[in-house]
């Protein structure tokens, strides 16, 4: 992003959303975090009960990719619970 372009943007962004973290910065962080939304109680009213959304910067989901093998969802604890839920979806 051209550094004008970038100065402007991060101007404006303060300005409406100064409690928010810049997304793009997100992207260019050192440690990059996943977002879960729509939690907000505004927000639940416009989608299902069951669903969120899930927002996460390309080198974060590389790095999540990588260990994939090494999750929890390769666990048995994880095994109960996908159990657990697909029991409460009859």
């Amino acid at each position: 992003m051209w550094p004008t372009i970038k100065t402007s943007f991060i101007d404006k962004w303060k300005k409406y959303f100064s409690g928010s973290e810049l997304p793009i910065a997100c992207y260019y962080s050192d440690d990059p975090k996943a977002v879960i939304g729509l939690l907000d109680p505004s927000a639940r009213a416009c989608v299902k009960p069951n669903q969120l959304s899930f927002s996460i910067p390309w080198p974060k989901f590389l790095s999540m990719l990588d260990n994939m093998d090494d999750c929890f969802l390769n666990t048995y604890v994880w095994e109960k619970i996908h159990k657990r839920l697909k029991h409460s979806e009859k």
